[in-house]
């Protein structure tokens, strides 16, 4: 057995020892009952710790064989340095005097280093745990030590001092730096021994003293200790740390305490900002190195053939490094947002794994790409990943993507969790529209949408007024549900509502049930409210659900410009209209259009809506014609003559169809606005069209009106109209066509041959239609 073996085993049983008679009394010093040491050991085998045997504090030792058995081991040069500082422990945890004392030998012996450097050690590492288990017996032999001249002693010496909390102790070392006769060594060793306790004042003042030291290592160092004490940077200046202490000098024990607690706070204050301004700069650096990388990354993928990208982004996909993964998820949606463009099969089995990527900003990459690609396929995996997703940011883009997926079987995790008390209403509200989105596709099956209804009443029932965000999401699901059973929250929100983001879902809900109750309500709401959409709302629901004089009166309101900015909101209550007056008569439907005469536009809006409705077999043709003859007038009155003549044609040709002797009267309409926007090819079809069923009479009329739309023609300024104008009547054979026509076709024949032309000849759209 080597020496060191033979030593660590006296070692172990010592402390065995000492720990059985831990309990006994500190001031007896007398240690507790008799045993032999194998009383104590634990269980079999090699104890790697003896430390671990003792409970803590000081304990007795037994007798002075076991003293003398740590003595031998910390004084041998034999010993490990370990074996030295474990068992030198043991002997200061000790109560007994005579352990104290052996200590104390150890450390006035100067012959023996190793023996005061374990003792050194083992003080260090106690007073560091606990500074009341130094005994003061230790200071004087320390105090020597630390004269001494060898340095490495000094400084251990200098830390175990350095942890005393006795202000004699202070003084002491003190006393040392100010000490000219020993080494500068021990002196600065003395000084960083007192930068161990700067809170103390007694410190500070030893400190101060040494700023009037002739030597100027000292006094340097000195001043380096100094800095932390003032919560003002007095530099190296020794004149102002002096006047600094003057008047901290005074202050009484509280006061100083209370300064220096001042200065702690300031002092970590400073030392957060610190950190946080590091951690700042280090995020840019980081964020800067990312970016790089990034572009390195599209710039490669940019360079791929296109047979090589599916596999460099699967790997990207499976990287190490975040940035990489979430770099491979942009490239991956980026053909998606702005060609439409699928991703491959297996990167989308790679997208898949993405879902349980760490990083929740990868999975909601990863889900955003799935709700663009709104593949019902991806919902299971959509949903799987919701049981056990705990990112509250994440949570809100799978239910959004599962909105998208159009796949029902997500309604049901999507009511859990509007049903959820325990769900935050970030949650709810992302849950609740992608209810709407599903719901807005196509209609659920019954049993499948009932199923929501208890949930989302109760949700909105228990959700405050003031979040009015989750409130609307809520009766926007309900409202695209379309069940009756929410007509109860859908009249409370427009009896009591402002919120117009509620009232747009409430309106149309009451829109999609045609709940007739709630009509005068909501004729009172497109009156008073301010925003558009819900306005548009109310004019559908009146569509929808309304019918007497008073809902119309409304609709004809909201269809004029002078009472309803929106456009929107004009065109919703104009469709509204068409589509009620289709079933009446045609005097009704033009009586209608009599009472938006205020606004032209909106006239020829209703017209041009009720004429294309009639037109797909919304009505007889009596109405159709009258329709069209009368958007045609307005038109014509608009100066949009080309459009004019498409509608006074379309009657014309029915008319002309059905053998009616209207189409005589509606003729000259058509040929004037045909001329007037440039259209000459149209008077000779129209005149020949009414050769077999005109008498005279008929063409003097056209001639009348021609002869006057060609009088209203200013010919200086267009002569090229004019020209255009005779020559089309010209044109015209004016076989059987009567007196007046003849007489017209005469004069303008002599007029062209008195005045030959001198401009270039008519252009084909001499201009002056006002018509798209």
């Amino acid at each position: 057995m080597r020496y060191d073996e033979r030593l660590m085993r006296v070692l172990v049983v010592g402390a065995t020892c000492l720990a059985g008679s831990h309990s006994a009394a500190a001031s007896g010093r007398a240690g507790g009952p008799g045993g032999r040491p194998g009383d104590h050991l634990g269980p079999a085998g090699p104890i790697q710790d003896p430390v671990a045997h003792l409970s803590g504090g000081r304990t007795d030792a037994q007798d002075a064989g076991q003293v003398e058995a740590f003595r031998q081991v910390i004084t041998s040069a034999e010993a490990t340095a370990e074996t030295r500082r474990v068992s030198a422990r043991f002997l200061l945890m000790s109560t007994d005097d005579a352990a104290i004392a052996t200590a104390v030998e150890i450390l006035r012996d100067a012959s023996k280093p190793h023996a005061q450097t374990a003792i050194c050690e083992a003080a260090i590492e106690l007073g560091a745990a606990s500074p009341e288990a130094l005994g003061v017996e230790l200071v004087d032999p320390l105090v020597a030590i630390l004269r001494s001249a060898h340095e490495p002693q000094q400084r251990l010496a200098a830390q175990v001092l350095g942890l005393y909390r006795d202000g004699n102790v202070a003084a002491r070392l003190g006393a040392v730096a100010q000490d000219a006769a020993v080494a500068e060594s021990a002196r600065l060793a003395a000084i960083g021994a007192l930068s161990m306790n700067m809170t103390r004042r007694e410190v500070v003042e030893q400190l101060i003293l040494l700023l009037d030291d002739p030597t100027p290592s000292v006094v340097n160092r000195a001043l380096d200790v100094l800095q932390p004490a003032s919560r003002e940077p007095l530099g190296r200046d020794a004149a102002k740390w002096k006047a600094w202490w003057q008047s901290k000098a005074a202050l009484s024990e509280n006061e100083w305490l209370a300064d220096r607690n001042a200065l702690l706070l300031k002092r970590e204050a400073a030392l957060k900002q610190h950190a946080e301004r590091i951690e700042s700069e280090a995020r840019v650096k980081e964020s800067r190195l990312t970016s790089r990388l990034v572009d390195v990354l599209r710039d490669l993928f940019r360079r791929l053939p296109p047979d090589e990208r599916d596999g460099k982004l699967i790997a990207w996909l499976a990287d190490d490094i975040a940035a990489v993964r979430l770099t491979a998820v942009e490239l991956i949606m980026r053909p998606i947002s702005e060609e439409a463009r699928r991703p491959s099969a297996a990167v989308r089995t790679a997208l898949h794994e993405r879902l349980r990527d760490a990083i929740a900003e990868v999975r909601r990459g990863a889900l955003e790409i799935f709700g663009a690609i709104a593949d019902p396929a991806d919902a299971e995996a959509v949903m799987a990943l919701l049981k056990t997703e705990g990112d509250v940011a994440t949570r809100q883009a799978a239910f959004d993507a599962l909105g998208r997926l159009r796949n029902a079987a997500a309604l049901p995790l999507l009511v859990q969790e509007i049903g959820d008390p325990a769900a935050r209403p970030s949650c709810v509200r992302s849950a609740a529209d992608a209810v709407t989105r599903l719901a807005g596709i196509a209609p659920l099956p019954d049993e499948a949408s009932g199923s929501a209804v208890e949930p989302l009443k109760r949700r909105f029932a228990s959700t405050p007024p003031e979040d009015a965000a989750t409130r609307a999401a809520l009766v926007g699901a309900m409202a695209e549900l379309a069940r009756p059973e929410f007509v109860d929250e859908y009249r409370a929100v427009v009896a009591s509502s402002r919120e117009a983001a509620l009232l747009r879902p409430a309106v149309r809900g009451l829109a999609f049930i045609k709940d007739q109750p709630s009509v005068p309500a909501v004729r009172a709401l497109l009156q008073s409210s301010d925003d558009a959409l819900v306005r548009q709302r109310c004019v559908e629901m009146i569509a929808a659900a309304g019918g007497d004089d008073a809902d119309l009166a409304a609709l004809v309101r909201s269809a004029q410009s002078a009472n309803e900015p929106a456009a929107a909101v004009r065109d919703a209550a104009l469709h509204a209209l068409t589509g009620w007056v289709l079933s009446r008569s045609s005097e009704e439907q033009l009586r209608l259009a009599d009472q938006l005469a205020a606004d032209p536009a909106a006239v020829e809006a209703y017209l041009t809506l009720l004429t294309h409705r009639l037109s797909q077999g919304g009505g007889d043709g009596v109405a159709l014609l009258a329709a069209q003859r009368r958007l045609g007038d307005v038109l014509a009155a608009a100066g949009k003559h080309a459009a004019a003549a498409v509608q006074y044609r379309a009657a014309f040709d029915t008319l002309r169809g059905s053998g009616a002797a209207a189409a005589v009267q509606i003729a000259p309409l058509l040929v004037v606005t045909s001329l007037q926007a440039a259209d000459y090819e149209t008077l000779g079809a129209v005149v020949d069209a009414l050769r077999p069923m005109a008498a005279d009479r008929a063409f003097d009329d056209l001639a009348e009106q021609v002869q006057t739309y060609l009088d209203s023609i200013d010919a200086a300024a267009e002569p090229a109209r004019v020209a255009a104008v005779r020559k089309a009547i010209l044109a015209v054979p004016r076989d059987g066509l009567g007196e007046r026509w003849n007489v017209m076709a005469a004069t303008l024949e002599k007029e062209h041959a008195d005045q030959p032309p001198t401009g270039p000849q008519a252009p084909s759209d001499p201009g002056g239609d006002a018509s798209p």
